[in-house]
């Protein structure tokens, strides 16, 4: 099937979105910007990339595209625990050789740095609290 008909398809009625006000977000796994819009989405798109963080760095979520009508085993998982800049180095190399789109690229590398972000405010703020 092609990835248009598979957005029309599921561009109203899947689990993933999320209405909050005017904005609609999307929390498929392979969705980089967490957008809920076709160029983004994992479900129609044959390649997708998603990237969340772990307790030791991060993970970089990939579709198999040879895998399309096993839904189990679409998703390939690899752990990178590295500093984010180095993770970001290896993100790119990796979706680079698997001829990803190039925004989506420096979309993944952008979100490692700011997942990051957030992670060290968030050590931060529960080291502060463990002092009071």
């Amino acid at each position: 099937m092609s990835a248009d008909l598979i957005w029309q398809v599921v561009r109203n009625h899947n689990s993933f979105v999320l209405k909050q006000g005017n904005a609609v977000f999307s929390r498929e796994p392979t969705n980089i910007l967490n957008v809920h819009a076709q160029k983004y989405s994992g479900i129609a798109n044959e390649k997708a990339a998603g990237i969340r963080s772990s307790a030791k760095g991060f993970v970089l979520v990939t579709k198999k595209s040879s895998k399309r009508s096993r839904p189990a085993a679409l998703a390939v998982e690899r752990k990178i625990r590295k500093q984010p800049s180095r993770a970001a180095r290896v993100i790119r190399a990796e979706l680079g050789a698997k001829h990803y789109r190039p925004d989506l690229v420096q979309a993944a590398t952008r979100r490692v740095f700011k997942l990051h972000k957030a992670n060290v405010a968030i050590k931060a703020q529960k080291a502060a609290a463990d002092k009071k």
